[in-house]
């Protein structure tokens, strides 16, 4: 006779040893890509690892030269160099649809999906600032406060002629001020503190703190999906944690996008475990890194004040979450403070309008009208078609904001509603880049897998490829 248990076993090990051989292929080779990528910014030529000493040290050393030399990327000029990061993008994205494809009949671990996840962005963490050259100007912030004790929101760099950093920076940063809040700052200021004037290692540093943010990401993905959908828990964490886009543009660009989400979705989280302001006080902190987590914000009271009896207590709750919101800032604030010239950055740049943005192209639309039908001066129709173009974008997403705000009362839902609204603002802000859309990634796995949520991410996914900086 049979024993039962043996047979059980012997079925267990098979299914065990079927679900190896699923991501038997997909793993490695999601790896392999982004080892290509990896070796892709060491190139001299700074297409997509931006210049930096980390390209002198790798090719200048008897080594690692001769590997890049091996390899023919010492060598390589912009074309190949473009063509083999297409390549290595087209695998990746590839080998991830294949993954979420995988999810529909196989199942993952959370350790393997967290290893994977770190493996990829260890691979970018020891390479230069790939596509983007924001991470110099975040170095040196911190730099300007602990070597030439001055603030970083009321100087600019360029101020500090001949240090080493403005050498990498763009022009542009290299003439504006801190624009992001007080915790970036402090992550700055403690690189400089640590390893002092190295670029090398308070590149690192920033990238370490990125990963680290990735992963703190996937493991909340995870956490909150077991509360609201178990059901898409391990889909749901692989769509954030292995795509390619979020790994090496928040990780690979040390964009510190991703760790405003990470706070954000620590207040989702903490408010489905009922600790709302605990909650709100990390949302204060994502505020703090960039101002746009507002949004947020707004859509939390809401929900917040919206389970008061009364309007009473509406009021009372208010007035203690604005305490703990003037609280937080003040000491953030407290050793940064130069009046209200401590914002001036900030707001010149919340002013900006970019080719990216549907309100250019409104704006554009608007001002061949009124130059070409209504016959105005150049000057008159670019100020009426800029203007017309905010009103018009601006009206549409605070109604699309509060339609959702009505449609998503619960506070299982609120991920979903966050998710709707930073892809709504996106969509007709005026200045976008394409790391923004990390604000929107991480909430995706929120909403449920359905037609919408892949188009957008299909959508997403293609449009943090336009305008990435590939020139040096």
């Amino acid at each position: 006779m049979d024993n039962p248990s043996a047979s059980l076993i012997a079925i267990k090990t098979t299914e065990s040893r079927a679900r190896r051989d699923a991501w038997a292929w997909p793993v490695p080779l999601m790896i392999a890509a982004f080892v290509l990528l990896a070796l892709i910014t060491l190139t001299p030529d700074p297409v997509v690892g931006k210049m930096s000493p980390i390209q002198t040290a790798i090719n200048n050393n008897t080594v690692t030269g001769a590997i890049m030399r091996f390899l023919g990327l010492a060598e390589a000029r912009f074309g190949h160099i473009v063509a083999l990061l297409a390549l290595a993008v087209l695998t990746a994205l590839g080998i991830y649809a294949w993954c979420v494809k995988l999810m529909r009949t196989e199942r993952i671990t959370l350790r393997s999906l967290l290893t994977v996840a770190g493996i990829c962005c260890a691979l970018l963490v020891l390479t230069p600032p790939l596509l983007s050259r924001d991470l110099f100007a975040v170095g040196f912030y911190g730099n300007i406060s602990v070597f030439y004790h001055e603030n970083p929101y009321l100087v600019t760099p360029q101020k500090f002629v001949g240090d080493p950093w403005l050498a990498f920076m763009s022009t542009n940063w290299k003439n504006t001020p801190m624009v992001y809040g007080p915790v970036v700052w402090l992550m700055s200021s403690a690189g400089a503190l640590i390893f002092g004037r190295s670029i090398v290692a308070n590149l690192v540093f920033l990238k370490v703190i990125m990963a680290g943010a990735h992963i703190a990401n996937a493991l909340l993905i995870w956490h909150i999906l077991g509360r609201i959908a178990p059901e898409r828990r391990q889909l749901g964490t692989l769509l954030y944690a292995w795509n390619p886009v979020v790994i090496m543009v928040g990780v690979g660009g040390g964009h510190n996008d991703i760790i405003m989400m990470t706070f954000v979705l620590f207040a989702f989280l903490l408010l489905l475990e009922e600790r709302p302001m605990l909650g709100f006080a990390s949302l204060t902190l994502a505020v703090l890194v960039k101002y746009v987590s507002l949004i947020f914000m707004a859509m939390y009271l809401f929900y917040i004040l919206s389970q008061a009896v009364d309007w009473r207590q509406r009021l009372k709750q208010l007035a203690r979450y604005g305490a703990v919101f003037l609280g937080i800032c003040a000491v953030s604030f407290l050793p940064l403070w130069g009046g209200l010239s401590t914002f001036k950055a900030m707001i010149r740049s919340a002013g900006k309008i970019n080719v990216l943005s549907s309100r250019w192209v409104l704006a554009t639309i608007l001002q061949a009208i009124f130059r070409h039908v209504f016959l105005l001066s150049e000057a008159t129709a670019a100020t009426l078609g800029s203007a017309l173009a905010a009103v018009a974008m601006g009206i549409l997403f605070v109604y699309i904001f509060f339609r959702i705000l009505r449609r998503y009362p619960e506070r299982e839902e609120l991920g979903e509603a966050w998710a709707l609204v930073i892809f709504a603002f996106l969509v007709t802000a005026g200045y976008i880049l394409p790391w923004y859309l990390i604000w929107f990634m991480p909430l995706l796995p929120l909403m449920p897998w359905d037609r919408r949520s892949k188009v957008m991410l299909c959508l997403s996914m293609v449009a943090m490829y336009l305008a990435l900086d590939l020139w040096p």
